[in-house]
């Protein structure tokens, strides 16, 4: 090199333009096509894009979590303290009927001493580790929508030595309208005062985010998670003017 002052094959740019490259692993948005869900692919366990994302972003608390709660899952029946989960999947269509929607492979949570279970299942969504669930009655059709989507980079919290909590803080939209979470609680207290209590009471100003459980103990976790998800959807369907689930047995 005999040119000081020059670095050879290094340029600087005066404008930048970056443009969007699609990945050719998801599908992309087809109007004229039900049942694609645009950029949303579920990725099981050991499917190869989940093993990549994981080995480059193991330090996210919200592969964290799913990585414990999928492995956990993987030996079905799963019994806990307050129900079990099925053994195998069921499909499951989240959006709305008539919508571009899929369906979702998910897990079946039945609760002890109520006709009631939770389908849950990791999506790509807002990040790819996205958590969904919704509480119905047994067999019954999802129709309205999850009843909660948990944002994987708001809703898993590193509490360190490897333990993942999972976390909400009642933000969320009916009919894609935001709903104060004053509102929220008001209809909760109303439509399932039984098992607010199971929660510890809730309160619209103090205790949010609210801790579901941790990666410790995955069987409380679900078991809490359904008790959440339950009070919320009996907050949306009241405001929804609909039929409440059936009540929780005293």
């Amino acid at each position: 090199m005999n040119k000081p002052g020059q670095n050879e094959g290094l340029h600087v740019l005066d404008d930048f333009v970056c443009e969007a490259i699609n990945n050719p692993a998801f599908p992309q948005a087809a109007a004229n096509k039900r049942g694609q869900n645009e950029g949303v692919r579920v990725m099981s366990f050991d499917d190869q894009d989940l093993n990549n994302s994981c080995t480059a972003t193991a330090d996210l608390p919200r592969v964290g979590l799913r990585k414990a709660l999928t492995a956990w899952l993987d030996q079905l029946p799963r019994t806990t303290p307050s129900g079990n989960v099925l053994q195998g999947t069921c499909d499951s269509l989240f959006g709305h009927a008539g919508g571009s929607h899929g369906e979702i492979p998910c897990w079946a949570y039945r609760r002890t001493g109520t006709s009631l279970e939770m389908r849950f299942a990791f999506y790509a969504n807002f990040t790819p580790d996205d958590l969904i669930c919704k509480v119905l009655p047994v067999g019954g059709e999802i129709g309205m929508g999850a009843t909660i989507q948990f944002n994987g980079k708001k809703c898993a919290e590193d509490l360190g030595n490897g333990v993942i909590g999972l976390d909400h803080n009642l933000r969320l939209t009916v009919k894609k309208k935001s709903i104060s979470r004053k509102v929220l609680v008001e209809l909760i207290t109303k439509s399932a005062p039984d098992a607010v209590k199971l929660l510890g009471g809730l309160d619209a100003e103090r205790g949010w985010p609210l801790r579901l459980g941790t990666t410790n103990d995955l069987p409380g976790l679900i078991d809490k998670m359904f008790v959440y998800a339950y009070c919320v959807e009996q907050a949306k369907r009241s405001h929804r003017g609909e039929t409440p689930l059936p009540g929780w047995p005293t």
